[in-house]
């Protein structure tokens, strides 16, 4: 037992003083950083004189350090009331000072007089163990009545505060309460009473709990914390005690020193396999068990955040993006939520979508841009449990206390990307008093990036969809107008040379030919034109690629004997495909004609067409449909332009030539990316060229 007291005043010492710097390092501006920092020095002090009572070797020297332990001692109550009442913001000086002043009145008694430590007397395997003067009572009445006004007055605190505040003090209510108890054990031996001191280890627990509801406000969820704490302290306190247990059984047996020191190291070494064993052990099934009653619905919480942010990516409309991500984090957290974000050209910021929002409360249409909340996440980038403000930045909780008790907020997290602000998530306060915390703000953020990059992607997307809308728009006003130009300079020639040939009938039958012709031929281009304008939806089922390419010979087969060009087709089993009939045979068509105007009346003229099934780079499976030709081919500046408007290898002004705009291979890119394939083409110059298809297809062969 000297030992495992030894030990914990060594590790307490350290604790009290690294602790204490820790959180004034961490809290350098605001804060109780001078009420702390005397409450942790009267701690060390007290641990320190406690270690070397234990080390002493005379009744002498033990008596000195009693003394000066106990006139440590007396002031941790005292500069813990202290640090409490400036931490909440009570005006207490009276109590303070009476506190100082009676602190410094017993620490005087108990170095100058006996009158708190009598004597030193042996008790429990400890050789020196005070024993209480008269004035001890007193002394234990000062030591206790003032944390417990403590305590009382972080109660009431506790039961006032917002969430996050709450959680900040309900964690050092449990701290105090752990600690006091641990040091509660030193006592019953100054009467003698058979109570060993086996919570002094709890005092470390205390110290960390403090510092860490000062520094971290938030480093975990505090009733996970409190729940995994108590469950561990249940395997290790029995633990802690059976080396004790086993001394002292041994001193009752025996009374040969030398006996009891041998069988206390031969009973160490497996008594230390069985902890460092054990242990480990124990604290997995307790998590296990933890993770599946008590600590469910805490992880729960995270593990439906999670899942949720590997979903986002796939949900295309923006609008679904917002409506689910409020469903997600309302049900994961059990707050109300609201998304407040701004359009691609708006500077204020309209509500998106809104969960499980109490009755009554009013939440605006828009933010401004220039809400002291939003300005507050424009600066950050991160997160923010506001309430945590009113201890971390008091100016920013000026600027934003009066918003948020307006809109009841609890939470605040940026939708943002790239370093810019597109909106926020605000989110009121957890049912049944639950807190957020670091492992929620953290997944919240994740969530929102995920969803400013969403926004981001979209905004990028269409301005790259009007960016081709405008050069598709330049491309095809210049051709228009070289399309156009032809036939309006041959009317218009003719009109001119009417009236000087008015009584021409053989002028007036060429006029009426060319101007019909002419007329014929604007409307075949306005046709094309708005044929490769439309954007129409058309039905989709499942076809056999055979029948599409049948149908389009059966429409070319004319051009194809007047050009003297062999069909080669050879028909093949493959899986049908989801697409629209007529669009497709459409396409195929288009291809026919393309190839026979570049290769009629060449010798051994030939179009061959392939059906087969491949695993591609873009589909797992595809149908491919290969159309090849044996003419000139397209030269290369050409090939890469192919599926542009207006871009064709003839002549576009050979106005008695003309049978294409070029916009019949665009019509078949549009088309095929509508049926989600892909169009290629591979020519080469002598030798011909060749178009492939690629569509996903079914399971089911032909």
């Amino acid at each position: 037992m000297i030992f495992y007291c030894l030990i914990t005043a060594v590790i307490n010492t350290v604790a009290s003083i690294v602790l204490g710097s820790l959180a004034v390092m961490r809290r350098r501006t605001g804060g109780p950083n001078l009420e702390f920092g005397l409450f942790v020095a009267s701690g060390a002090l007290w641990s320190g004189s406690y270690a070397l009572w234990l080390l002493s070797s005379e009744p002498e020297s033990a008596v000195f350090w009693t003394k000066v332990l106990s006139a440590a001692a007396i002031f941790v109550p005292a500069t813990y009331f202290y640090f409490v009442v400036n931490l909440l913001g009570l005006r207490r000086r009276r109590m303070i000072r009476a506190g100082y002043g009676l602190a410094l009145v017993f620490s005087v008694l108990s170095i100058a007089s006996d009158m708190i430590v009598r004597e030193v007397a042996p008790i429990g395997g400890f050789p020196f163990w005070p024993r209480a003067g008269v004035l001890y009572p007193l002394y234990l009445v000062f030591f206790f009545s003032y944390p417990l006004v403590s305590w009382i007055e972080l109660y009431r605190a506790m039961r006032r505060a917002a969430h996050a505040r709450r959680n900040q003090l309900k964690y050092i209510l449990f701290a105090t309460t752990l600690g006091f108890i641990g040091g509660a054990f030193n006592f019953p031996y100054w009467y003698e009473l058979p109570i060993p001191p086996v919570g002094n280890g709890l005092i470390v627990l205390y110290l960390a709990g403090v510092t860490y509801a000062i520094v971290g406000l938030r480093l975990l969820e505090v009733n996970y914390v409190i729940t995994k704490i108590a469950a561990y302290a249940l395997i290790a306190l029995p633990l802690s005690v059976i080396y004790p247990v086993v001394f002292g059984g041994l001193l009752v047996l025996t009374s040969e020193p030398s006996t009891v020191v041998l069988a206390w190291l031969l009973a160490s070494v497996p008594l230390s396999y069985m902890g460092v064993v054990m242990i480990p052990v124990l604290r997995r099934r307790v998590d296990g068990i933890l993770e599946r009653t008590v600590l469910r619905p805490y992880l729960s919480s995270r593990e439906r955040l999670q899942a949720f942010l590997g979903e986002i990516s796939s949900i295309k409309e923006e609008s679904q993006v917002y409506r689910r991500a409020a469903e997600e984090v309302s049900g994961a957290l059990e707050a109300f939520s609201v998304f407040y974000v701004r359009g691609e050209f708006e500077s204020d910021l309209p509500i998106r979508a809104a969960r499980l929002v109490p009755r009554g409360l009013l939440l605006p249409e828009t933010m401004s841009h220039e809400s002291p909340i939003v300005r507050l996440l424009a600066s950050r980038h991160r997160g923010v449990i506001l309430e945590e403000l009113r201890v971390t930045d008091p100016q920013a909780w000026e600027a934003v206390r009066e918003e948020k008790e307006r809109l009841q907020f609890e939470v605040v997290v940026p939708v943002q990307a790239d370093g810019v602000l597109f909106g926020f998530l605000g989110m009121g306060a957890r049912a049944r008093n639950q807190f957020y915390s670091d492992v929620h703000l953290s997944l919240l953020d994740s969530v929102c990036l995920q969803i400013g990059l969403h926004v981001r992607a979209r905004q990028i997307e269409r301005r790259a969809n009007q960016a081709e809308k405008l050069i598709s728009l330049g491309t095809l006003a210049a051709g228009l107008a070289h399309e156009l130009r032809n036939p309006l300079v041959s009317i218009k020639t003719f009109a001119m040379l009417l009236e000087e040939n008015a009584g021409d009938p053989e002028f007036h039958r060429e006029f009426s030919e060319t101007v019909m012709r002419d007329i014929g031929r604007i409307e075949s281009i306005v046709g094309n034109v708005s044929a490769f304008a439309a954007d129409q939806k058309v039905a989709f089922s499942w076809i056999r690629l055979e029948e599409v390419v049948q149908d389009a010979y059966k429409i070319a087969r004319s051009a194809f004997t007047d050009g003297r060009v062999e069909f080669d087709f050879e028909p093949a089993e493959v899986p049908l495909v989801h697409g629209n009939h007529n669009q497709l045979t459409q396409v195929v068509l288009n291809i026919f004609n393309n190839a026979v105007q570049a290769i009629a009346g060449r010798e051994g003229a030939r179009v061959s067409v392939r059906l087969g099934v491949r695993h591609s780079d873009v589909f797992q499976n595809a149908v491919e449909l290969r159309i090849s030709d044996n003419g000139p081919g397209i030269p290369p500046e050409m090939v890469k332009r192919i599926f542009e408007p207006f871009t064709t290898t003839r002549d576009t002004g050979d106005r008695e030539r003309k049978t294409g705009l070029g916009l019949g291979m665009a019509l078949a890119k549009r088309t095929i990316d509508g049926h989600n394939g892909v169009i290629r083409v591979e020519s080469e110059l002598g030798r011909g060229t060749t178009f492939t298809i690629l569509l996903p297809c079914g399971e089911t062969r032909t």
